[in-house]
């Protein structure tokens, strides 16, 4: 009979022990997963008067407003929403299959864009319209979408940008130097500068666009984390970033030519940004990965999430409607909210 060498042996003991390690951990965190989405779901029996939760759609990751529809996007596709009494409607005939939706933008033709996994969809009069490549540009996976302000459309994939001008989609190619892995977010700024975050756990970053020319920015130039969820910059001008990935992160504004770091309510115990929004009386919100949405007013910070009220605690989008009312999409479910009690 065979021998098989003790180094054989050892080794294949040393790969059950992995594997069994392994197998520990998976079950552990699908455990602490299935916890915290029962929690979730548990966590709030009644909601504050003028608020309501609506499911589905189960995650909300981008929300637009048109007319007095509400369309809302996420991991599960589209859905459509009445904007006066938050009614679930039937989406218009001939609607594609959408699957992982991550932005949707109204251009300035009225014409509604969605960005999503298959590639780029368009909707006018009635008529829908896939693409997901075209010419030398690739538009699939769409991750991000702007309207630039001399009307230019730009989409932004894991591939890099495309930019859709005089009737054509072009590629935007940054220097090799810089190269994007994925566009998911693009904004541009009130000096029409074009910023473009990456939110890749690995090969992160910010750039920016301006003049023809490209720069890109990283911790050294003060960003707390390289993963970039969202732009935004608010009435006095000053330029926000929310990043993070898991529980590493932060938020940061643009001050004179460089990143710095802004604080948060010590309640906001993610150090993840998700996402900020400003409103119609131009209040700031911050939304965290794991504990809501914070906004200061009145001098201190408020602070909503699945405890008080919300539909999940990480909030991906926030839209306010022409009547004043907020819509919160998270990761379970939307929450349309009429007044923010607290707030007034």
């Amino acid at each position: 009979m065979a021998t098989i060498p003790s180094r054989t042996v050892k080794l294949r003991r040393l790969g059950r022990i992995v594997a069994q390690v392994t197998c520990g951990i998976g079950i552990v965190l699908g455990i602490g997963l299935g916890i915290r989405c029962f929690l979730n779901a548990r966590a709030v029996l009644t909601v504050p008067a003028g608020w309501r939760i609506i499911r589905p759609p189960a995650q909300v990751a981008t929300l637009a407003i048109v007319g007095d529809m509400v369309w809302a996007g996420g991991k599960d596709g589209v859905s459509l929403l009445d904007r006066r009494t938050g009614t679930q409607l039937p989406l218009p005939p001939g609607a594609p299959s959408f699957s992982f939706v991550h932005a949707m933008l109204q251009d300035a033709q009225g014409t509604l864009w969605i960005a999503h996994d298959d590639g780029l969809t368009s909707f006018a009069q009635g008529r829908w319209t896939t693409l997901a490549r075209s010419g030398n540009a690739s538009l699939k996976p769409a991750l991000s979408l702007l309207e630039t302000r001399d009307l230019s459309l730009w989409v932004g994939t894991t591939g890099g940008m495309a930019c859709y001008a005089h009737g054509d989609w072009l590629p935007v190619v940054p220097p090799p130097s810089m190269p994007i892995t994925a566009a998911n977010v693009l904004y541009q700024d009130q000096s029409d500068a074009v910023w473009v975050g990456c939110s890749d756990a690995f090969h992160g970053g910010l750039y920016r666009f301006e003049k023809g020319q490209w720069r890109v920015f990283g911790r050294a130039d003060g960003l707390p984390h390289m993963s970039v969820n969202m732009l935004l910059q608010d009435r006095s001008g000053t330029l926000w970033a929310a990043t993070g990935q898991a529980n590493q992160g932060g938020l940061a504004r643009w001050q004179q030519g460089r990143w710095v770091a802004a604080d948060l309510p010590t309640t906001l115990a993610s150090k993840k940004m998700r996402s900020v929004f400003m409103d119609h009386a131009g209040r700031l919100w911050f939304g965290s990965e794991y504990d809501g949405i914070a906004v200061q007013a009145a001098g201190g910070w408020q602070v909503y999430s699945a405890r008080n009220g919300l539909a999940g605690s990480e909030v991906l989008a926030l839209v306010q409607d022409a009547d004043g009312i907020y819509w919160l999409g998270t990761n379970n479910g939307l929450s349309r909210i009429e007044r923010f009690a607290s707030l007034n």
